[in-house]
């Protein structure tokens, strides 16, 4: 046979529909643990091609059994890539489970172990953050090589019982964010083919909110033309434990674990433009949610996650700052409130640091910026935060990087540290306080 005839052959082959995939192929991404507890967790999976699937949850220690099937007839994919969520409830406290898929009514030889959470209060536990996670496809790899990559078997090995996502999780390019089409494919094709990427989120429960990179373009706001698509999108690529309120969308919720108490923020669905009079980062509502959250807390640490830095008053690029009325209500009413141990969670800025704010009658106010996992690297020399009188000394690191918070210690003398790693997994800095640190006292 001549040799164009094979390649063409060969060709053909390659762009068959998925209907011609082997079983196992057709389970195309995951699976990724979402919102997980003691006893409950979400399972998010893609698939292609495929009428119905099944999960089996079985517990390795009792061989106790879960299972649940759903029917993909009513969901709507991007080339028959279908994301599915599947929630289990009625589990044990810090169990391994092993996960057996059934894909139309054959048992796949893959399978995968997850682990449910501890059960207490006041267990010692470290959680993961980061942001900023650019992935080019290998033909533009010479705009951005991407070695550094290999930053996530290092978060791979990394402990952390879940890890947060603080926006930029996806970069939308001007071809995916000129349609909902093209913002499903850039999902599905980042989940389906980002293999280091995809070894780290199916290592642990995922939580995530946005930044403006996958809500749509640079810098992009409330005017964004296909914000309620992209929400939609949100919703079935990540397995949060909520998404905004019903009379109020958006992509915020809050979630707690032993004594910590953790408040996602949406820091653009309600975004308008900075720097003018009664300008919004979170909007009205979503700011009653999470004043509301906070004073009803009983946590001995309250991470508020943020899209944009929050504390950084020599940032020129998007911080919170550039909606100082919105900024100071939330402080204000912090200190009015006397709500205690409030940390901020951030990423954005391509850099990472950790900036405390005093205050004259209150606690300090602390801001981990970790950002970026693998995208450029932005350095401040040569700018006004070049020496930033409000960063923690030695907690600058300008290249790629992901965080770790740890919690420790008995009731009343809980210990909260800091760690920031390079994308080799080497430990840069820690940084220690106590919850005494973040308590009003009488004077």
């Amino acid at each position: 046979m001549p040799r164009f005839v094979l390649l063409l052959s060969f060709l053909l082959i390659s762009l068959t529909d998925y209907a011609q995939l082997p079983n196992e192929e057709r389970l195309t991404a995951g699976p990724m643990q979402g919102h997980t507890t003691a006893t409950t967790t979400s399972l998010w999976i893609m698939v292609a091609n495929t009428d119905s699937v099944r999960v089996t949850l079985k517990d390795t220690i009792s061989g106790a059994i879960f299972s649940m099937t759903q029917s993909t007839q009513n969901i709507i994919g991007y080339k028959k890539d279908i994301p599915i969520t599947f929630n289990f409830t009625g589990l044990k406290p810090n169990t391994s489970y092993i996960v057996y898929f059934k894909i139309d009514d054959k048992e796949l030889r893959r399978k995968h172990y997850i682990r449910t959470l501890l059960d207490g209060k006041n267990n010692d536990f470290s959680f993961m953050i980061g942001s900023c996670a650019l992935w080019i496809s290998r033909g533009l790899r010479w705009l951005h090589p991407g070695i550094e990559e290999w930053i996530y078997p290092q978060m791979v090995k990394e402990e952390g019982a879940f890890m947060l996502w603080l926006g930029d999780y996806l970069y939308n390019f001007p071809k995916d964010y000129k349609s909902p089409e093209g913002m499903y494919r850039r999902y599905a094709y980042t989940r389906k083919y980002h293999k280091l990427h995809m070894d780290f989120v199916t290592s642990r429960p995922q939580y995530s909110i946005w930044d403006d990179h996958e809500f749509g373009w640079n810098n992009s706001d409330k005017d964004f033309p296909f914000k309620k698509q992209s929400l939609d999108l949100h919703k079935k690529f990540w397995a949060n434990p909520g998404y905004g309120e019903p009379d109020n969308p958006g992509c915020y919720f809050n979630f707690s674990y032993q004594d910590a108490g953790f408040f996602m923020t949406d820091c653009r669905y309600y975004r308008t433009v900075p720097n003018i009079k009664g300008g919004e980062m979170l909007g009205k509502k979503q700011m009653q949610w999470l004043k509301a959250k906070l004073k009803e807390s009983k946590a001995t640490f309250k991470f508020i996650g943020v899209g944009s830095q929050v504390l950084n008053e020599y940032c020129t690029d998007e911080s919170w700052k550039i909606f100082p009325e919105e900024r100071t209500e939330l402080l204000d009413f912090i200190e009015k409130e006397k709500i205690t141990g409030v940390i901020f969670l951030s990423g954005d800025r391509h850099h990472g640091e950790l900036i405390k704010k005093v205050r004259e009658n209150a606690y300090p106010l602390y801001d981990f910026t970790s950002s970026a996992i693998t995208s450029f690297r932005h350095k401040v020399k040569r700018t006004p935060e070049e020496n930033n009188p409000d960063r923690v000394p030695n907690t600058l690191i300008e290249h790629q990087n992901y965080g770790r918070i740890g919690l420790s210690g008995p009731e009343g003398k809980r210990d909260c540290t800091f760690y920031s790693y390079n994308c080799w997994g080497k430990l840069v800095w820690e940084v220690k306080i106590s919850e005494n640190d973040l308590k009003f006292f009488e004077k």
